[in-house]
């Protein structure tokens, strides 16, 4: 781990990882961040997944809510960015920045199928 706190990997190494579920739980304070730009939701709240890359663990954490039409959203980018100790970095060593770390975690949670997890966790299924 570098002094910043960020795990660093390329895109690959990212690219090879697998998140598990750890938590996640409601929160009343993202419900009121949403409400107040204008986001209705009937729940909202927090996750938090893992993955591991050699030795190191790799967290992902992102506020969430459910929609009117009862579909599991993530936040959007401009009410709340991924909260992760994670800097990609390109081939050659040189960090990508967090603003296209971010944009990248936000696709490749997209495809996570994360929701069931939130869903069966907040209603204890």
């Amino acid at each position: 781990m570098h002094m910043d706190g960020y795990l660093r990997l390329t895109i690959a190494e990212f690219n090879s990882l697998r998140f598990t579920h750890c938590w996640s739980a409601e929160d009343d304070e993202v419900r009121a961040e949403l409400r107040a730009a204008g986001l209705d939701s009937r729940s909202s709240g927090y996750t938090e997944w893992m993955g591991m890359f050699k030795d190191e663990r790799i967290s992902l954490g992102w506020s969430w809510y459910e929609s009117n039409a009862m579909h599991f959203e993530m936040v959007p980018p401009e009410l709340g960015a991924i909260g992760t100790n994670l800097m990609l970095m390109r081939e050659s060593r040189e960090d990508l920045g967090p603003g296209i770390t971010n944009d990248f975690l936000r696709t490749r949670i997209a495809v996570m199928q994360w929701q069931a997890s939130v869903q069966s966790s907040i209603r204890g299924d």
